[in-house]
């Protein structure tokens, strides 16, 4: 019986890429009688659906997860028509749904996160939803890089301290930063790679960032006024 329910199982978990499967169909599943080392035999998109089931499955698919995929870094990407992507270094989630599962369920484990917004114009409310999720899922990350392309102030909404995060990226082209909407300081202070991509400095007078343990700082593609100035950098 275990067997033909888990063949079951898989068999929804792989309709659902042509079918878009809810979460909540997913949970409708009998998981009484299935095992939970079944987890170890099912590929990431399945793994996903299953640590949605339960409290117990959430935990079991978060380690199966750590010890499998944590290595590679997470890409999210906007495309709810098209499938994950896993190869040896990266998973790149484009469905929106999956994205939350993904955070909602294995944020703690992911040490890399890539997250790619290229029109926001619909989907800021998604958008905020994951820098949310972000917020409170993602204690543990090393590397960060957001993109996103309209002119929306998407760090305002990063809450979390990153003790751990050593790599910064943000790519925000007509993205505006200035020391009355970002602290890079309190949100990032561990910080030793920068990397700032399409941002205009604001015209203000100054902003102040002291990051004490950054070596490499990247400008590119930037507009900076005259009147910008950085004080206390490094």
């Amino acid at each position: 019986m275990e067997t033909s329910l888990f063949l079951v199982f898989v068999i929804l978990c792989g309709c659902s890429i042509n079918a878009g499967a809810s979460a909540t169909q997913i949970q409708s599943f009998n998981t009484n009688e299935t095992n939970l080392t079944d987890l170890e035999q099912m590929d990431f998109r399945g793994l996903v659906y299953a640590a949605n089931i339960s409290e117990e499955f959430s935990l079991a698919a978060a380690d199966v997860f750590r010890r499998k995929f944590a290595n590679r870094y997470i890409q999210i990407e906007q495309g709810d028509d098209y499938e994950v992507q896993v190869s040896d270094g990266s998973i790149i989630v484009y469905r929106y749904e999956e994205t939350v599962l993904v955070l909602k369920h294995f944020g703690s484990h992911i040490l890399d996160l890539r997250i790619m917004f290229y029109d926001e114009s619909d989907q800021e409310s998604q958008l905020k939803q994951i820098i949310t999720l972000l917020n409170q899922k993602c204690s543990n990350l090393t590397k960060l890089s957001i993109y996103s392309s309209e002119n929306w102030d998407t760090l305002e909404d990063v809450q979390r301290i990153f003790y751990t995060v050593k790599d910064l990226a943000f790519f925000g082209r007509y993205n505006k930063l200035g020391s009355e909407t970002l602290n890079l300081n309190e949100m990032f202070p561990n910080v030793r790679s920068l990397t700032l991509r399409y941002v205009e400095l604001k015209d203000y007078d100054s902003v102040n960032i002291t990051l004490p343990n950054l070596r490499i700082f990247r400008l590119e593609f930037m507009e900076i006024s005259d009147r910008f100035e950085f004080k206390n950098f490094i």
